[in-house]
Order: structure tokens, then C-alpha cells, then sequence
């Protein structure tokens, strides 16, 4: 195996995805393999989608996937390479919750390194998203307190995008369990001003969780509390509108 090379180890935006409960449908479903592998290529489908096969033409972005995880990357860390990562990382969490896929993310930001032909992916950025993703207990995908601190730096500022918005302490304690990640701002996916693709986003969620087949009270409440925030959301933007 080559050494990693340190000078290909820039700072890019690194967006993690992790499928909730995919565990369990493999253990549900082990005489039935086909029904995985449809989830499978109802995932696949959003992530490879013609637009973000463009951009890795490009080398604007790039993606992976190994299990129940999915990283998509940037080239650098412009502006640029931002919104395309946003966008991407919008239609596909958007695309999984509409195939009735539960999932949850986030986009870190840093030092990262990835060499495809090798499976190896290492750096900073990579663990930033990581810990905001894998102790979120809710159906959404955030920007770490690194990428809104990078964004404000390249002239982007987070509290400007509509389809964001800062979780507020109260809900940041039920969504982290971890008291190092309920510090600095930390900006969450949500409901904006007429947002028709809002409602249809909550009505995912609250099917996906009158189906859910567990009864543990944790995994509930992680459709619980997404429900939770876009309804806070909504209302005020209703309330703005009133005004």
C-alpha cells in the first residue's frame, strides 16, 4: 500500500450520511435480500444523479459509499464547491425521506484526504461530520459549528439561507447527548417562508414514524423530535407573515 500523501490532504466540505435503522431491516429482511437491494438503488439513484455525476466530471465534487454510510466531498473550499455540496447534499437527504428512507447527516469541515482507488478516507473534516451526524437523535442533516465559522469566512452567511436555521438550546440538548457538541451554532436543515416541499417533508417524517416497527421509546423519538422542529419552524414563519 503507497503512503498517503500530506500534500493531497486540503480543507474541503465533507457532507456524511448515515441510513437509520439499516440494521435492523437487514436483520428483518434476511430471506427477503431484494427489498434491500431496492433501498439500495432508491439511494443510489438519488446520490448519482446525472447533475452530480457532472460535477465529478468535473472534479467539482465527489461521493462514496460503503454499508449504511454515504460522504459526499468537495474539490477545495470556496465558495464554490459550497453551494454545489449544498445543493447535492439537500436533494439527496430530501430524495431518501421521500423513497421513505430514514437518515440523518451532517457537513463538517477541514483537513481530508480521500484516495478512492484505496477506500481510504481520513482528516478532520471527516470526524467533524461524523460526531454531529452519529449523535443526532432526530431525521436531518446540520452544518458544524467549523463549516458555519468557513462559510462566514467566504463571504456565505448561514443565517441568510431560508432552508436553514440555528437550533435552539432547548432542542440542541434532546438532539445531542454529547455536552461538546451542544456548544458553538450549530444550523440544522428546515421549514422556510411558503415552503411547499416543507410540509411534504413533514408528512415523510410522521408516516415514516407511524410505521416504524419499534417500540423503543429512543428511536421514536428521534421522528419526534424532527416533527418538533419543523413545526417550530413553521409557525414562525407564520407568525412573521402575520406581521
Amino acid at each position: 500500500m503507497n503512503m498517503v500523501n500530506i500534500d493531497k490532504y486540503p480543507e474541503r466540505w465533507v457532507a456524511y450520511f448515515d441510513l437509520l435503522g439499516f440494521k435492523n431491516l437487514l436483520n428483518d429482511h434476511k430471506k427477503d435480500p431484494q427489498f434491500i437491494l431496492e433501498i439500495y438503488n432508491d439511494v443510489l439513484k438519488e446520490l448519482d444523479t446525472s447533475e452530480n455525476q457532472n460535477l465529478r466530471k468535473k472534479k467539482i465534487l465527489d461521493y462514496c459509499w460503503f454499508s449504511d454510510t454515504f460522504l459526499i466531498w468537495s474539490e477545495n473550499n470556496d465558495e464554490h464547491c459550497f453551494c454545489n455540496l449544498e445543493k447535492a447534499t439537500f436533494c439527496f437527504f430530501t430524495g431518501l425521506l421521500e423513497n421513505m428512507v430514514p437518515v440523518r447527516g451532517a457537513i463538517g469541515y477541514g483537513p481530508f484526504y480521500a484516495d478512492k482507488a484505496q477506500s481510504i478516507y481520513i482528516g478532520q473534516a471527516l470526524i467533524d461530520a461524523y460526531q454531529y451526524t452519529e449523535n443526532q437523535q432526530w431525521l436531518n442533516y446540520v452544518f458544524t459549528p467549523n463549516t458555519t465559522d468557513k462559510m462566514q469566512k467566504v463571504g456565505i452567511a448561514p443565517q441568510k439561507l431560508l432552508k436553514y436555521a440555528p437550533i435552539p438550546a432547548d432542542l440542541k440538548n434532546k438532539i445531542y447527548s454529547d455536552n461538546n457538541l451542544r456548544k458553538g451554532i450549530v444550523y440544522a436543515f428546515t421549514y422556510s417562508a411558503d415552503d411547499t416541499l416543507g410540509n411534504y417533508i413533514f408528512n415523510y417524517i410522521n408516516n415514516m414514524k407511524r410505521e416504524c416497527k419499534s417500540k423503543r421509546q429512543r428511536d421514536i423519538q428521534k421522528y419526534e423530535n424532527s416533527l418538533s422542529w419543523l413545526e417550530m419552524q413553521k409557525k414562525k414563519w407564520v407568525d412573521i407573515q402575520k406581521k
